[in-house]
């Protein structure tokens, strides 16, 4: 109708049950929002536990359909296009974390961050936030695990694109002053 204003609310709206199991806080079934998304639901089972992947997110569907969601698109990237809406009967899987590489130095955000399969130097960066004013892109150290003599030998580079096999931790050096 012309002219016509109309309010529309939604009332009574229908709780969905829900399991939530794996490397989290506090496993189980829980009665949730019908707007929840995967990343959502983890605040009903108290998060993910140290040990648990942020990376390695699975959610069942009751029809046997499957979906992995991994949460450093949502918190490096900010892209929500795998944080589908859950349904009735889901079931949300967190798996254990496989490997976390530490990154110290001239970087905008240091710390420990979980790496997959086929990551390289530049990933690493990328969830660092790049490199901080004052880096030597010339000089970032590896430490590495050589198993041929049971060691852990350094490896210094500056090209980014080198893989992260066998990485424990990486640091970026930052210009020196020779003038001392």
């Amino acid at each position: 109708y012309i002219g016509a204003s109309i309010d529309i609310s939604l009332k009574d709206l229908s709780a969905k049950k829900i399991t939530i199991v794996g490397a989290v806080n506090n496993p189980g079934t829980y009665l949730v929002n019908p707007f929840t998304t995967i990343s959502n639901s983890l605040a009903y089972s108290g998060g993910i536990q140290q040990i648990g992947s942020l990376r390695n997110i699975r959610l069942l569907r009751s029809n046997g359909d499957s979906f992995e969601f991994d949460l450093y698109d949502l918190l490096i990237d900010g892209d929500r296009t795998d944080d589908i809406t859950i349904e009735s009967g889901d079931v949300i899987v967190i798996g254990a974390a496989k490997k976390f590489i530490e990154i110290t130095g001239m970087v905008k955000r240091p710390g420990s961050y979980e790496i997959i399969d086929n990551e390289d130097l530049s990933d690493l960066l990328r969830y660092a936030l790049g490199f901080a004013g004052g880096a030597n892109t010339n000089k970032i150290t590896l430490d590495k695990v050589d198993f041929e003599s049971s060691s852990i030998i350094k490896i210094i580079t500056k090209d980014i694109s080198y893989g992260l096999d066998n990485i424990l931790s990486v640091n970026v050096f930052s210009y020196q002053n020779d003038n001392t």
